[in-house]
């Protein structure tokens, strides 16, 4: 190769060397941040004290319960009233129950431990020929 035809080739390449290095330092970015992203969702899915404080009293189901104040002699006014022999009651969702739906969660997601790092030297340095 004439010395004229190297030294574009060199060009060429340390133009290719940088746009390599901003892609990979790109990739990197977005890696970590999805690392982050994952980090997150495993410790709002994980049961912790900080868990238990953030979502007990979050969540309610209704549920029917013996109305006190219902006798034999009373006539209804509907099923769904709460004059009636049962009364719908909004109670809070145990936190056994929240612990049991983020296991689940979690064993569908099958997160990793950690996400893989691009390796720092890739491609390897360029060698004179």
């Amino acid at each position: 190769m004439s010395p004229r035809e190297e030294a574009r080739f060199d060009r060429l390449m340390d133009k290719f060397h940088a746009h390599y290095e901003r892609l990979l330092a790109a990739a990197e970015a977005r890696a970590t941040r999805a690392e982050a992203r994952v980090a997150g969702a495993v410790e709002a899915l994980t049961p912790s004290g900080d868990t238990k404080a953030t979502y007990i009293g979050e969540f309610f189901e209704e549920i029917e319960v013996p109305n006190p104040e219902w006798g034999p002699d009373e006539d209804p006014e509907g099923e769904d009233s709460d004059n009636g022999e049962y009364r719908r009651v909004r109670v809070p969702v145990s936190w056994t129950t929240i612990k049991e739906i983020m296991a689940a969660i979690r064993s569908r997601f099958d997160a990793p431990d950690h996400i893989g790092h691009l390796p720092a030297t890739y491609p390897p340095p360029r060698t004179q020929p």
